[in-house]
């Protein structure tokens, strides 16, 4: 069953994960695992790899990190109780905007 093409536009980790869910069920051998992840990538995701120096990556552990960290910033931000504690309804705010703002937040 083909795994959806990654764009750099979600979650890197979770495209690892069904990568790997995937792949492993043929090989865990890790230079195949290295020759076929670039067929799991598309667009921005896809150029990155292409653009990789020959010889950079020395095992698919390496190549995994270099990915999520490239993509990191596609991650979905999780907002935490403490980010939310600290939301304050502004001087002159209505509590309608106020709690539209906090539910802006809190999704």
């Amino acid at each position: 069953m083909p795994i959806e093409k990654y764009d750099g536009s979600s979650d890197p980790e979770e495209h690892l994960n069904v990568f790997l869910t995937q792949a492993t069920l043929s090989t865990q051998d890790d230079s195949t695992l290295c020759r076929i992840f670039p067929t799991s990538l598309k667009g921005r995701a896809l150029g990155w790899f292409t653009r990789l120096p020959s010889s950079s990556i020395d095992s698919f552990n390496e190549l995994s990190s270099q990915f999520t960290l490239q993509f990191a910033t596609s991650k979905p931000y999780r907002t935490t109780s403490l980010a939310l504690a600290g939301v304050r309804q502004e001087k002159k705010e209505s509590l309608r905007t106020f709690m539209d703002r906090f539910n802006k937040w809190w999704r």
